[in-house]
C-alpha cells in the first residue's frame, strides 16, 4: 500500500541514546534498571565529553551555546546511527527534529544576568562624581561584565532554545522541521504527539525526538522542588536523551519497540490486548481497579526525575524491557510476550498512558520489502483545508484588529521614539554601534513597558485572545471536544529569567567590588547599592504560569472554558508558523477539533536589543525592506491569535470562515546559524505546493519575511523567483515589517492575519518605503510588484490565493498557502 494513503497505526522506536548523571548511555541505564541504586551523589550532567569541532561548531560559537547542546549532538549521532541514517534507512529530506525542555538553560540566564547587572549598578555611578567619571566607570563596568560572562557577538543565536534542534538538523542534514517545544512536565508527551501527527499525516517520515532538563538556576530548582511530591523532588536531576521514531509499517527489522497508543486523561485509545505485564511509572501510583501488573517500575529510581523529559526517560526504560525482556518478571517472560505500559501524570493530576508492544510482534504483522528503501513510496497525500474562524491582534501600540487593518492602509509606519524615560534606556543606549553592552537604535514599534512583576507578552497575548475567542459562540469549545492551544514565543520569558538570575549575584558583587577598588570608591557602599537594586528588580518568585510560555496557552484555554492540551513552541522568527503547522497537523490527524494558535513576543526589551545590537542585526536607521536603505531590522512588539477548525466543523457549528489554510510546509536547511539559504526556502515553498491542486501561478500575493538585511532580502527574492517566476500576471509582495517592525516569533502570525484581512477586503495594502526599491533585486524582471501603491484584489472566477513566508535562525523555513472563503 502507498504510504500516502496508509494510516499510521503505531510508532516504532528505531534508535535511542541517553545521558544521565549516573547512567551515561543505554547500557548504563539498563544496569541501573536491573538492581537497587544507592543515593545520587550528583544531580548535574557535568561537561560533555563531545568535541565541538567534530560537530562543526567554530570557536566563535563555543562560549555562546548552552551546555546541553553538545550532549544533544552526540546523542543524536548515536540514535541516528542505530536507526540506520548512514545505511539509507532514513529519508533526510523528511526527518523532523523536535526538542522538548522546560525552565531554560544556562546561557540564557548568563546573558540576562550580564545585561541586567548594567542597570543594577546605575545607582553606584550616580555617586561616582557624575559626568565623565560616571561614563568611564559605566564603560569599565560593561567591559568587566563581558569578560566575567565570556560574552560573544553570537550570544543571541547561541542561547535560543530553537537553535538546539536547528544545529542538530544542520549537522546531520535533516531537512524537515526543527523546533523546540515546552509544556512543563508534559513537554515530552506533547513532543511524542507532535511526532505521531507529523508521521500520521505524511508530513514527516522520521522524527528525531530530543529531550533535556537543565537545573542551571538554583532559584528555579527550589521553586520546582516545592511543586513536586517528595519522592520526585528528592530525585530531581538533569538529563538528556534522543529517540528516533518512524511509522512501524516502514521501520521493519530496525524497530526496537513499538508505541501502540499515547492516551491522555487516562484514556489510552487502544493498545495491546494482552494483560499488562510491566508498568513503568512516571511519578504516579498504580491505577486502582485494574489488573495488577507483574512488575511495577518507578522510572525515577533508576536515573532520577527529569521533569520535562521524564516521559522520555520512562519510555526508554519501557523500550528496554520490550527489547530485552523483564529481568525481574515472575515468571520470566520473553520479549515477544511482554506488554509494557508507561503511566504518568502532571502536577495538575492529568494522567497519560503509553502502550508498547514488542518489535518482533509488530514486524510479523506486516510485510516488509527490504529490497526497497522504506520511504520510497512515502510521499505526502493531498490535504483538506483548515478554516480560520476567528482572529485577534495587538501589535505595537495598536488596540485591536480594526486598528491593525487601518494601520496597514495608512500612509506611514507605526514606529515611535524610545523615550529617555524608558526603563534602562539611559544606561544602555549609545549611538556608537561598537559600544559594549549597548544598543544603537532609538525607534521601534512597541507597547508600553510592563512593571518587572508583569509578563508583558502574557498580557498582549491575552488581549488578542479575548478578541479572537470572544467572537466564538459561548460554550462551543466544551461541546466540540478535544482542543489544542499552542503558543509561539520565546520559551524563556522575562519573568523566568528574572527569577533565575538571583544566584548570579555573588560573583557580580565580587566583580563590582574589584571595579570599585580600581576607581577608589567605597566597595561596601557600591555592593550594597547594587544588591538593593537587584533585589528590587529580580523577585524571588513569580506566578508559576508566568515562568513559562505554555502558561500563555493555559490562560487562553481558560477563556475557552474547556479542557485543552496547552503547549508552547519556539522556531526562532518562524515560530508562529511552526505553531500553526502543529495545529494543522493535529486537526488533520483528528487529535483535536478546535485549535487556538498564538504568536507573541516583545523584542523591544533591553536584553534582546543589546544581544541583537552585538550581532549587528539591528538597522542603523529604520527597517527598510527591499530598498536601497536596508541595513537590518527594527524590532516590534506584538501578539496575534487565530482559531482554527476543519471546514466541515465550521459549517456544522455555524462559524464564519474567514479564510482557508490550504497548505503548510517547512524545510530546515542552512549554510550557517545566521545566513539564509535559498535551497531551504525553495524547498519549503515547493513542499507546500505538493499538498494542493494548484501551482504558483494561481497565487496573487506573498507576504514576505522581508527582514531588511542585505543578504536576507536578496536570498528571499531569489527563492521566490525560482518558485513563482516567470509570471503571466504580477505577483504582489507584502512587507509587513516595514510598518510594524520584526516581531520575532509573532512575525508569521502577523503576516497570516494581514493576508486574511486582505483576502476578505479584496485589497492588498501598500508597503511603506522610505527609500527607493533596490534595483539589484530585479523585481520587474521577475514579474514582482513591491506594492508601493495599494492594489485592488477584485472578486472573479479565479479564487483569491496567497502565501506567507517566515524564516528563522538556523535555516528554519516555513511557507503557508491561504485561500479566500466563498461560503
Amino acid at each position: 500500500m502507498n504510504a500516502a494513503t496508509r494510516a499510521c497505526t503505531a510508532l516504532a522506536i528505531t534508535g535511542m541514546a541517553c545521558r544521565y548523571p549516573h547512567a551515561d548511555g543505554i547500557e548504563a541505564l539498563w544496569q541501573c534498571m536491573r538492581g537497587p541504586q544507592g543515593p545520587m551523589s550528583s544531580r548535574r550532567l557535568g561537561p560533555s565529553s563531545a568535541d565541538p569541532g567534530a560537530f562543526g561548531i567554530p570557536p566563535i560559537y563555543r562560549h555562546s551555546i548552552n551546555d546541553v547542546q553538545l550532549d544533544l549532538l552526540a546523542l543524536s549521532r548515536d540514535a541516528l546511527a542505530q536507526a540506520g541514517l548512514d545505511a539509507d534507512a532514513i529519508d533526510r529530506e523528511r526527518t523532523d527534529v523536535i526538542f522538548c525542555h522546560a525552565l531554560g538553560m544556562n546561557r540564557q540566564y548568563e546573558n540576562y544576568a550580564r545585561i541586567a547587572a548594567v542597570a543594577w549598578a546605575e545607582p553606584v555611578w550616580a555617586n561616582a562624581g557624575g559626568g565623565a567619571d560616571a561614563e568611564r566607570a559605566r564603560a569599565a563596568w560593561k567591559r568587566k561584565l563581558d569578560a566575567l560572562f565570556r560574552a560573544t557577538s553570537h550570544d543571541k543565536v547561541g542561547e535560543m532554545a530553537s537553535t538546539m534542534p536547528a544545529r542538530v538538523a544542520s549537522h546531520f542534514r535533516l531537512r524537515g522541521r526543527a523546533l523546540a517545544l515546552e509544556a512543563q512536565e508534559r513537554s515530552a508527551i506533547e513532543g511524542l504527539l507532535a511526532a505521531w501527527d507529523a508521521i500520521a499525516t505524511g508530513r514527516a517520515q522520521t522524527v528525531l525526538l530530543l529531550g533535556a532538563q537543565s537545573l542551571a538556576s538554583p532559584s528555579l530548582e527550589a521553586l520546582l522542588r516545592e511543586r513536586l511530591p517528595a519522592p520526585l523532588a528528592d530525585a530531581l536531576c538533569e538529563g538528556a536523551c534522543a529517540l528516533v521514531l518512524q511509522d512501524a509499517d516502514l521501520a521493519g527489522a530496525r524497530a526496537i519497540a513499538c508505541i501502540d497508543a499515547i492516551g491522555l486523561e487516562g484514556n489510552a485509545g487502544g493498545g495491546p490486548q494482552a494483560p499488562v505485564r510491566v508498568q513503568v511509572l512516571d511519578g504516579v501510583d498504580p491505577v486502582a481497579g485494574e489488573a495488577a501488573p507483574d512488575v511495577v517500575v518507578p522510572a525515577h529510581q533508576a536515573c532520577g526525575y527529569g521533569y520535562a523529559m521524564q516521559p522520555l526517560t520512562a519510555l526508554l526504560q519501557a523500550a528496554l524491557f520490550q527489547q530485552r525482556g523483564g529481568p525481574s518478571c515472575t515468571p520470566p517472560v520473553a520479549p515477544d510476550g511482554l506488554s509494557v505500559t508507561v503511566r504518568g501524570a502532571a502536577t495538575d493530576g492529568n494522567p497519560y498512558r503509553i502502550d508498547l508492544r514488542a518489535a518482533n510482534v509488530a514486524n510479523a504483522a506486516h510485510e516488509v520489502h527490504e529490497e526497497k528503501r522504506p520511504y520510497d513510496d512515502a510521499m505526502p497525500a493531498p490535504v483538506a483545508p483548515v478554516a480560520v474562524v476567528a482572529m485577534g491582534t495587538r501589535f505595537g501600540d495598536g488596540r485591536d484588529m480594526a486598528d491593525y487593518w487601518e494601520a496597514l492602509r495608512a500612509p506611514t509606519h507605526r514606529f515611535r521614539p524610545l523615550p529617555a524615560t524608558r526603563p534602562g534606556h539611559a544606561a544602555y543606549y549609545s549611538a556608537d554601534p561598537q559600544a559594549p553592552l549597548s544598543y544603537y537604535i532609538d525607534q521601534a514599534s512597541y507597547c508600553e513597558p510592563a512593571e518587572p512583576s508583569r509578563a508583558q507578552a502574557f498580557d498582549l497575548a491575552c488581549a488578542a485572545g479575548r478578541e479572537a475567542i470572544g467572537s466564538l459562540p459561548q460554550g462551543l469549545a466544551g461541546e466540540a471536544g478535544p482542543v489544542l492551544v499552542v503558543t509561539a514565543s520565546n520559551l524563556t520569558p522575562a519573568p523566568l529569567r528574572r527569577v533565575a538570575v538571583r544566584h548570579e549575584l555573588p560573583r557580580i558583587e565580587a566583580a563590582l567590588a574589584a571595579l570599585a577598588r580600581e576607581f577608589g570608591m567605597d566597595e561596601a557602599a557600591a555592593v550594597a547599592k547594587l544588591r538593593e537594586q537587584a533585589h528590587h528588580e529580580q523577585p524571588a518568585t513569580a506566578a508559576w504560569d508566568a515562568l513559562s510560555a505554555s502558561g500563555i496557552s493555559r490562560a487562553l484555554a481558560g477563556m475557552l472554558q474547556a479542557p485543552a492540551r496547552c503547549v508552547a513552541v519556539e522556531a526562532a522568527c518562524a515560530g508562529s508558523l511552526a505553531a500553526l503547522d502543529l495545529a494543522v497537523n493535529s486537526l488533520r490527524s483528528g487529535r483535536c477539533r478546535i485549535a487556538v494558535v498564538a504568536g507573541v513576543e516583545t523584542p523591544v526589551n533591553t536584553a534582546d536589543l543589546v544581544l541583537c545590537a552585538s550581532q549587528r542585526m539591528l538597522a542603523t536607521g529604520l527597517i527598510a525592506s527591499f530598498t536601497e536603505a536596508a541595513t537590518g531590522f527594527t524590532p516590534g512588539d506584538g501578539a496575534g491569535v487565530l482559531v482554527l477548525c476543519a471546514g466541515e466543523d465550521a459549517a456544522r457549528w455555524g462559524l464564519p470562515v474567514l479564510a482557508l489554510i490550504r497548505a503548510s510546509a517547512s524545510c530546515t536547511q542552512s549554510k550557517s546559524m545566521v545566513a539564509p539559504n535559498a535551497d531551504g526556502q525553495v524547498k519549503s515553498m515547493r513542499r507546500a505546493f505538493e499538498q494542493v491542486e494548484f501551482g504558483p501561478d494561481a497565487v496573487d500575493f506573498v507576504e514576505t519575511h522581508g527582514t531588511g538585511t542585505l543578504i536576507g532580502d536578496e536570498v528571499e527574492i531569489s527563492s521566490l523567483a525560482q518558485v513563482y517566476g516567470p509570471r503571466t500576471r504580477p505577483l504582489r509582495l507584502g512587507a509587513l515589517k516595514s510598518r510594524f517592525g520584526h516581531c520575532f516569533a509573532a512575525a508569521g502570525i502577523a503576516g497570516v492575519i494581514k493576508t486574511v484581512l486582505a483576502l476578505r477586503a479584496g485589497s492588498m495594502p501598500a508597503n511603506y518605503f522610505g527609500a527607493p526599491v533596490k534595483a539589484g533585486l530585479r523585481l520587474d524582471e521577475h514579474g514582482f510588484d513591491p506594492l508601493a501603491q495599494a492594489a485592488d484584489w477584485p472578486a472573479g472566477p479565479l479564487t483569491r490565493r496567497a502565501a506567507v513566508n517566515a524564516f528563522g535562525t538556523g535555516g528554519v523555513n516555513y511557507h503557508v498557502l491561504l485561500e479566500e472563503s466563498r461560503t
